[in-house]
């Protein structure tokens, strides 16, 4: 592989590189003058393979680039925010903006196809109007069809290996040549940007998670964790998501609206969670995950200590009108936006629901300290009240007959958002001593369910000559807990299986148990003397099962 010269000039077109291993095309890029920095294989991260400063470290020198790519099998990540380029990642093209739609098509700008079978959607390239410098923010053209990368901005180029190759996403140049100039009528919809600014110091970090304390507002902490979760699931990167979230965090604790080593921690959990789970391509190790987020926190606390505070209060203002069901709807799909663009609204209990009691604000503040959904912390709170609650109370008997107090809670979501942390935590802020309640028990069969309350005891026999060993009530409670709830469906079709019936009947309070045994064995729970509480996780995928 021959280094051609280094030419240093401003880009003005995509070469063609079919056909050519990482290596030459790392080259022949740079030779057009497009700066490029080496990534990991299958990863979307600019700094996977230099670290922290990446944005300093792109280069279009022949020699960094023959030593940068020998013999590896590291993929290519182009500045196009560097090139004076925007750079526009389509992934839903059938909710283009009618303005960038019309743009693409009159100008037809360098395309990069990243699901060969899906037309349309990839990377668009068109060099940044004289006198703008685009951000990364979509500004206007709002977020229903991708994401804008400007200024600092990069996209991973072919050949590189596609982080879900396995499904046939690949990286491809469709249409190569000229970059033309961003037309007015899209870029005026889109905002500009300040200089990049070298990271911050692991002192200065330290200095200043320890300085902003105040908690003003730790209800933005938790929508900022939440639009992580949305933003990851609807497909887009795990880094750039939490780039951008960690710098707005950083920025809103310096104006006080909470600690931020609070927000720190809890992105930093959602961060970790999200790249380290082994079912999720280009999979970081515990260690690596630590290495990119300390990288990342140094950015964005450089961001913050530079940031207009009086642009931040204004977002902040905006954030208060923010309605995450809204978001979640334009971010790409993930379930929450159909096929069709039905919108599947999401369930987020009101601000006023949360005001109405200092307990209730109390559970959400927690959640949000642990970076957990405080709909699913008070569900699970709710339901160990319920199990708590003596067998005495019941509902009013407004129609039919008087109503249980007996209770089955789903959390329903995808893996990673927290379920099983959400019932932990429940357990710190409502903890069960009472010997008669049982806490946490696995679900199993509706015989094992029922069994729980029983225990066996000895009774004097009749006429009081000696004792025998009976099944009797001795708890009048039980929390059952279920990690998946497939396996409910799994347990329910099995032949003889009453877990379904017992559920059924164990919500309504009716009696439960069998009266056919002998006197020594007898399970018979009568309606009204026992409570049932029942906390199970569902994924997405498998909530069919609460609807059957």
């Amino acid at each position: 592989m021959t280094p051609p010269a280094d030419l240093r000039v401003t880009p003005v077109a995509v070469p063609d590189v079919s056909d050519m291993d990482a290596g030459t095309a790392a080259l022949t890029y740079g030779a057009a003058g497009i700066p490029v920095l080496p990534v990991l294989r299958g990863s979307k991260s600019p700094g996977s393979r230099v670290g922290a400063n990446w944005h300093h470290q792109s280069t279009t020198d022949a020699r960094t680039i023959v030593g940068r790519w020998s013999a590896t099998t590291d993929g290519i990540a182009l500045h196009v925010g560097r090139c004076g380029w925007v750079a526009f990642d389509v992934d839903h093209p059938e909710r283009l903006p009618l303005v960038l739609k019309a743009a693409i098509e009159e100008h037809r700008p360098p395309f990069q196809a990243t699901r060969p079978d899906q037309p349309g959607r990839g990377h668009y390239l068109f060099a940044q109007p004289p006198g703008r410098s685009l951000g990364n923010a979509n500004g206007a053209l709002g977020r229903a069809w991708g994401e804008v990368r400007g200024r600092n901005g990069v996209i991973i180029a072919a050949p590189s290996v596609h982080a879900d190759a396995a499904s046939g996403a690949a990286y491809q140049w469709l249409r190569v040549g000229p970059v033309p100039v961003l037309p007015e009528a899209v870029a005026e919809l889109l905002p500009d940007v300040g200089e990049a600014r070298a990271a911050a110091t692991p002192e200065a970090v330290r200095v200043f998670l320890a300085e902003h304390t105040r908690d003003a507002r730790p209800d933005l902490l938790a929508k900022m964790c939440r639009a992580y979760l949305a933003r990851v699931l609807g497909g887009a990167s795990r880094h750039e998501a939490a780039v951008a979230m960690l710098a707005g965090a950083m920025a809103e604790a310096r104006g006080g609206n909470y600690p931020a080593a609070v927000a720190e921690g809890a992105l930093r959990r959602l961060f970790i969670e999200s790249v380290t789970d082994p079912t999720k391509a280009n999979v970081r190790t515990p260690e690596g995950a630590a290495k990119e987020w300390s990288d990342m926190l140094a950015w964005a606390v450089a961001q913050a200590d530079a940031a207009d505070m009086a642009a931040v209060a204004n977002r902040v203002a905006d954030l208060d009108r923010f309605d995450i069901t809204n978001w979640v709807a334009s971010a790409p799909s993930h379930g929450v936006v159909s096929e069709t663009g039905e919108i599947r609204r999401a369930i987020n209990l009101p601000a006023e629901f949360w005001g109405a009691r200092p307990l209730l604000g109390a559970i959400r503040d927690h959640a949000h300290y642990r970076g957990l959904s405080a709909d699913a912390l008070f569900a699970i709170v709710a339901a160990r009240a319920c199990a708590m609650t003596p067998v005495n109370y019941h509902l009013p008997a407004i129609v039919g007959a008087r109503g249980s107090l007996n209770v089955i809670t789903a959390i329903v979501g995808p893996t990673g958002t927290g379920k099983s942390t959400a019932r932990a935590a429940a357990a710190e802020l409502l903890p069960i001593t009472d010997a008669a309640i049982v806490d946490d028990l696995p679900l199993g069969s509706g015989e094992g369910l029922i069994d729980a309350y029983f225990e066996m005891v000895d009774e004097p026999k009749e006429g009081g000559k000696g004792t025998m060993r009976v099944k009797r009530q001795t708890k009048r409670s039980v929390l059952a807990v279920l990690d998946e709830g497939q396996v409910l469906a799994e347990i329910g079709g099995r032949k003889g299986a009453t877990i379904l019936q017992t559920l059924r009947s164990g919500w309504s309070g009716t009696t439960l148990g069998q009266g056919n045994a002998g006197v020594e064995t007898r399970r018979v729970l009568t309606g009204g003397k026992y409570r049932l509480s029942i906390v199970a996780n569902f994924q997405t995928a498998h909530g069919g099962v609460l609807l059957d």
